[in-house]
């Protein structure tokens, strides 16, 4: 596929991504990653930090939210609309980005590339006090 053809059918597939958001958003908005939706009605996700100690991050109207099995919740801050409205899917990513062995949660933070790159912004797990920084750590790109 010649490069011109290529640029051209990543364009109409990001078209059709914002489209596809935009739509749901107009519906009532996104589905959660886990089908459980926040008390609010907002996009919620849940994962495992480690082994027998779950976590869930939600969106409390455009306010994120982290908050660990047992614990209070933090916030993280607020969502930039322009990239959830279009990337909700990949909003959130959940990995041990640092390598202590606990799961940290990643936020989408900016674009680049007409929509090939991502970066996030990484808030880290801590066992001391049981919570997530309520500040990013680091940011990475692509994972």
């Amino acid at each position: 596929m010649s490069g011109i053809k290529m640029l051209l059918s990543g364009q109409l597939l990001l078209w059709l991504v914002a489209c596809a958001g935009t739509a749901a958003l107009e519906a009532g908005g996104p589905l959660p990653a886990d089908g459980q939706g926040a008390a609010d009605g907002g996009h919620e996700i849940r994962f495992p930090v480690q082994a027998g100690l779950q976590a869930r991050a939600w969106l409390s109207e455009t306010v994120i939210m982290v908050q660990v099995e047992g614990g209070q919740p933090v916030r993280l801050g607020s969502i930039y609309p322009w990239l959830y409205r279009y990337y909700y899917p990949v909003y959130f990513k959940v990995g041990d980005y640092d390598r202590d062995g606990y799961a940290d949660l990643a936020v989408l933070q900016n674009v680049g590339h007409g929509g090939v790159e991502r970066c996030y912004a990484i808030y880290r797990y801590q066992p001391a006090s049981g919570q997530f920084m309520a500040r990013r750590s680091f940011e990475v790109c692509n994972i």
